[in-house]
Formats: structure tokens, C-alpha cells, sequence
């Protein structure tokens, strides 16, 4: 099933569809280790679609991708950040 769930992350980034859109918001915490993932865009992509779900708790590991040796990655997580601050004002 993890594998699956990955290679549908993987899928929607090829696609460049909206990040993982279609997970529903308790499903939320099957993205939250994809924050972890080895390849980048997939990390990228899961730090935008907590965002995008508004997964407020999720602002801590996105913050320690700021840190991610990947500059898309980095770019993504403050992207999130931002987003994720602008819909809790």
C-alpha cells in the first residue's frame, strides 16, 4: 500500500497536477511521511499538498525541509510555510 501511495505521489508530480489534491483531509497523515521521502520531488510535493490541505501540524517537519540538502525542496517547503501562515491568520 506505501509503495502504491508513493507512486501515486510520483505520478501527480510527473503530471504536474495539483500536489496531491485528492486525498481527502484525514488522509492527511499518509503525506506526512513523504516529507521524509528520498527523492525530492516527492518531498516537495508532499510539503505543498500539506499546505494546500491546510495540515497546520505539519508546519514543524516542513520547517526542517528548509534545511534539505535539494534547493526545490527548500523552495517548496517555504512556499508551504507561507501558505500554511496565511491560512491560520
Amino acid at each position: 500500500m506505501k509503495s502504491m501511495f508513493r507512486s501515486f505521489a510520483v505520478l501527480l508530480s510527473i503530471l504536474a497536477l495539483p500536489p496531491l489534491l485528492l486525498v481527502a483531509q484525514e488522509d492527511a497523515e499518509k503525506v506526512l511521511p513523504l516529507l521524509k521521502d528520498a527523492d525530492p520531488m516527492v518531498r516537495a510535493r508532499a510539503a505543498q499538498s500539506l499546505a494546500d490541505l491546510s495540515v497546520k501540524r505539519s508546519a514543524g517537519e516542513i520547517v526542517k525541509l528548509l534545511e534539505d540538502k535539494d534547493a526545490r525542496v527548500r523552495w517548496a517547503a517555504a512556499a508551504a510555510l507561507r501558505k500554511l501562515e496565511a491560512k491560520h491568520m
